[in-house]
């Protein structure tokens, strides 16, 4: 897997039979962008699945992930994100307990994860995913996702649990961003008074983060 990624993808050690239930300690992503660690993961896949370049999970749990964005300024002479894998890869359940974003030194804190999804060529297509985010609470999310060499697109996403939400932009790994929003009885909190009610908008925005 290192060299297939050219060493952006590594682990400390994998155990378990090769046809059966894995468990993956100290597992790392890293490029110019971004780093993802996850200390502990257990799946549950089909290795005759990678016939057909594919990793197949049926089951994944992970107890807490974290991914912290690079902030890093435009320079020609950067390698790009990698954008396709070797191989397409399909989680059919999966569980993250806990998963930390960390953008500019700031954290946003994910609970309770669960996750239908698959990444093919550079395509990532979230079929279902549910969390729950403290400010805002229960979120569900389900989208369609472009990998590209300097930001990641948002082709289209659906939002709900305070509303219904539609997403479009991209997020630049170098700080800039765009996206347009329309929403539909949108509402927070999701109880008690409501601080903020809106039957129906739009908004567009761009700039730095």
């Amino acid at each position: 897997v290192g060299e297939a990624t050219h060493g952006a993808l590594r682990f400390r050690s994998v155990e378990g039979p090769l046809t059966g239930p894995l468990t993956v300690d100290g597992l790392v992503y890293e490029d110019m962008h971004v780093r993802v660690e996850v200390e502990h993961a257990e799946l549950d896949w089909n290795p005759y699945a990678l016939v057909f370049r594919q990793l197949s999970v049926s089951q994944l749990e992970v107890s807490e992930a974290k991914l912290v964005v690079k902030h890093t300024s435009p320079d020609p002479e950067q390698k790009d994100a990698i954008t396709h894998l070797p191989f397409a890869i399909v989680v059919k359940q999966g569980r993250i307990g806990g998963f930390e974003i960390v953008a500019n030194g700031v954290p946003l804190l994910f609970s309770g994860i669960g996750l239908e999804a698959d990444w093919t060529g550079d395509t990532i297509t979230v079929e279902q995913l549910a969390t729950h985010y403290a400010p805002l609470g229960d979120l569900t999310l389900q989208g369609e996702l472009r990998m590209e060499p300097r930001q990641l697109r948002i082709v289209k996403a659906q939002v709900g649990g305070y509303g219904d939400l539609q997403l479009a932009g991209e997020i630049g790994y170098h700080n800039h961003f765009s996206a347009d929003a329309s929403w539909k009885n949108l509402r927070w909190p999701q109880a008690g008074a409501a601080l903020f009610n809106s039957p129906s908008g739009k908004l567009s925005a761009e700039g730095a983060w």
